[in-house]
């Protein structure tokens, strides 16, 4: 499965961009996650709260 989400002012690797592109960045991995993990093994995968 391929994916494709364009994050706009992203550096090659995106974890390491500046704000904001790296918040959106795992915003669209979390959301992906939500979307395509299955629940029993996505609970490592949730957005800390700050």
């Amino acid at each position: 499965m391929v994916t494709l989400a364009r994050i706009d002012g992203g550096i090659h690797d995106l974890a390491l961009s500046a704000e904001p592109a790296r918040s959106l960045f795992f915003e669209e991995v979390f959301r992906w996650a939500g979307a395509y993990v299955p629940q029993s093994t996505a609970g490592f995968l949730q957005i800390p709260e700050d």
